[in-house]
């Protein structure tokens, strides 16, 4: 009995001296995740559910002006490019520059407000509304900064051994194309594939998804300007993908292809990353 008296007094001292001191709890902070009412805002060209964010968009193109960074406490936006004002409680607007409205060179002003509801708490100095300003330009198809030649390797060269040049060329105006159109050579090392042009008119059915932009491309087939995805021409083992411009100088790729026309449906995952050359 002295024993288990001794053991439980020396218990009761290591538990007041060490593992049973109260632990003080601090409250959650309030302010942690709450954001301040903050205008930012991305200009982007259109890919699909993608945006490409830029400062210059090929004429005859849809641009999104979107309000970025947190929107928790914003009730309400508006857009105004160029004397057009838009407001709703939408946080991204689509327009679309054609040559009726805009020529190349020209340069497009845009402002965005946005206005809600201020957490006086956490920012005592917040304001209800929020203002920033940005501008992009309007360019010819012949000034798309994707233009040029771009060194570096394909992902499944794992090693790094055999470096490739990826060209991105720019083709004169046609009887078909007013602003000209672009070609795509050895994104699928000795594949030559033509880029055809978006609309150059609004289409109810396209206007939001185009194919060319002035920092990214689709590319379908190989050189199929039919659209369809598994044709074997110009070199090619019916490549479909994406090239995108990153920055001024990085080029990115994404895309599939067939190894042979036998088995055209079977689809190689593929990708490419070069440096602008010239």
């Amino acid at each position: 009995m002295k024993h288990i008296k001794i053991i439980g007094l020396i218990v009761l001292v290591y538990c007041i001296t060490n593992a049973c001191k109260r632990t003080n709890v601090l409250p959650s902070d309030p302010c942690k995740e709450a954001a301040s009412i903050k205008a930012v805002l991305q200009i982007s060209e259109i890919h699909g559910d993608s945006l490409v964010e830029t400062d210059s968009v090929l004429i005859n193109n849809t641009v999104s002006f979107k309000a970025m960074g947190s929107l928790q406490n914003l009730t309400s936006f508006e857009f105004q490019v160029e004397g057009m004002s838009f407001t709703s409680g939408k946080n991204e607007l689509r327009l679309y520059f054609d040559n009726n409205n805009v020529s190349p060179g020209d340069l497009i002003n845009v402002r965005l407000i946005v206005k809600g509801t201020p957490n006086l708490k956490c920012f005592p100095n917040d304001k209800s509304s929020d203002t920033v300003y940005k501008k992009f330009r309007i360019i010819h198809w012949k000034n798309a900064p994707i233009i040029g030649k771009y060194k570096g390797y394909f992902g499944s060269d794992i090693s790094k051994s055999d470096p490739q040049i990826v060209e991105v060329r720019y083709n004169k105006p046609d009887s078909l194309y007013t602003y000209g159109s672009f070609e795509l050579f050895n994104i699928d090392k000795g594949c030559n594939t033509t880029i055809t042009n978006p609309n150059l008119w609004p289409d109810p059915y396209d206007i939001f998804f185009k194919r060319t932009g002035s920092r990214f491309m689709v590319f379908i087939g190989g050189g199929d300007s039919t659209g369809g995805s598994f044709t074997f021409v110009n070199s090619c083992h019916a490549p479909s993908g994406i090239v995108q411009l990153k920055g001024r100088d990085t080029l990115t790729s994404t895309f599939t292809y067939s190894k042979s026309k036998t088995a055209a449906e079977v689809r190689t995952q593929e990708s490419f990353i070069g440096i602008r050359i010239y």
